[in-house]
């Protein structure tokens, strides 16, 4: 299916991948970008123990989506789900969910009317209701949503999978950076999830010769819990190591392929990545002009959001990238301006932030006595600093530099996982 075409010399490709490794590279959150979103897990738990109560630990305020699947960048949202149980399977009523959304709301009002955060903005009609809030201090934007069990299974899956191949997870910041520059990162504006995305990048590994990723039936096929998905993805480790294509290749060839399947969602085209190949789907009216099955829900789209005007401008987006690495393979334009094309103007937004600006950016980064101040101090956990080490993708250096920020703050695994989650 990548017919369309595009003019490739192979003398330029190390070029290019220095410049998507360097684009990469300066994606990176720091070690201040998990502290405060691990601060802000901290504040929100305080949050919902003052409006619930606590009975035996619950409810807890755990992390999803981009923080725990290790893709997110300074920038990214917070996703956050108040969970009152410990069940896997999202069984809590919507209602208790719009009326738990709607008490959250009200604290936040106050909040916001204190200068302590601001954007307060409850989505109750939403298929999953949520409420948005932006720290003051840290400009982190948080969704909170209620019970989001399915969330948190795809965040866990995605983040093991992430192990199989360091291709996947570059693939993906690059992606998922390419699609904010070209504003189609929006499922609000009808145009593609993260979700999507990351899956797009998955299948497309997926159905490289020979494949990089397998599919993801099985993956799944003993269950979607913790210990099978680990045990399932140990066996896949190495995989995709016969395939030698770098991140430049990988690239390209993706923007072709789904490019070159341009006409061909409307007729039923899907990319499933549990069966790791194409396949033909129908969906209901308005929910299939861009088709990516859920891996964990097959009668469910991860695209269903994209809107028929939106999926034009998606492919005129990557008609337009086609073009440019035609030129640049062509010697027609040079690497900075096929950086500037790819992903917007160099100094604009994440993009070659010199580290430590933060505290220019955000004044209050401090956040630790913000929530202090707001909740009563946080409690004092003894240090151990092998588990800080194991604990902190950084390792021994990021986890000294959050030590020595705050020496109260230990950072946790996300979602009950236990030691080791974040090598």
């Amino acid at each position: 299916m990548e017919s369309k075409a595009c003019v490739i010399d192979p003398a330029l490709l190390p070029t290019l991948k220095g410049l998507l490794l360097e684009t990469y590279a300066s994606l990176q959150p720091k070690p201040v970008d998990y502290e405060n979103r691990q601060v802000m897990i901290n504040v929100f738990n305080k949050i919902a123990e003052q409006i619930f109560g606590k009975k035996n630990g619950l409810p807890i305020v755990e992390a999803f989506g981009s923080f725990t699947m290790d893709l997110f960048t300074p920038e990214s949202d917070l996703d956050l789900s108040v969970n009152f149980n410990t069940d896997t399977k999202d069984l809590y009523p919507r209602k208790d969910k719009i009326n738990a959304i709607r008490k959250l709301t009200k604290i936040l009002y106050s909040h916001q009317r204190d200068g302590r955060c601001y954007g307060v903005l409850p989505i109750s009609t939403a298929r999953v209701p949520v409420l948005k809030v932006t720290d003051q201090g840290t400009g982190v934007e948080c969704d909170i949503s209620i019970e989001n069990k399915d969330g948190m299974s795809r965040s866990m899956i995605i983040k093991f999978i992430s192990s199989i191949d360091e291709r996947f997870r570059i693939l993906c910041y690059l992606m998922k950076f390419w699609a904010k520059a070209h504003d189609v990162n929006s499922p609000k504006d009808q145009t593609m999830s993260s979700m999507s995305i990351i899956s797009l990048v998955a299948f497309h590994l997926q159905t490289r010769r020979p494949p990089i990723l397998p599919a993801f039936s099985a993956i799944l096929k003993d269950g979607s819990d913790y210990a099978s998905i680990e045990k399932n993805v140990s066996l896949f480790k190495g995989f995709g190591s016969s395939n030698k294509e770098s991140i430049a290749e990988l690239f390209v060839s993706m923007m072709i392929k789904l490019l070159s399947v341009d006409g061909l969602w409307e007729q039923g085209l899907c990319a499933s990545n549990f069966e790791g190949s194409w396949i033909s789907k129908t969906w209901g009216k308005g929910v299939g002009n861009l088709s990516v099955e859920d891996f964990l829900d097959q009668s469910q789209n991860f695209a269903r959001c994209v809107g028929m005007g939106q999926m034009r401008t998606i492919c005129e987006c990557l008609r337009a990238t086609v073009s440019d690495l035609s030129k640049f393979f062509m010697g027609k334009i040079a690497a900075p301006k096929l950086k500037a094309l790819l992903f917007g103007p160099l100094n604009q937004g994440l993009v070659d932030q010199p580290q430590g600006d933060f505290l220019r950016l955000y004044p209050g980064i401090q956040l630790q006595h913000q929530g202090q101040a707001m909740f009563g101090p946080p409690p004092r956990a003894a240090h151990h600093p092998a588990v800080l080490n194991g604990l902190h993708p950084y390792g021994s250096i990021g986890a000294q530099q959050m030590q020595h920020t705050d020496n109260r703050l230990v950072q946790r695994p996300p979602y009950g996982m236990r030691q080791g989650f974040w090598r």
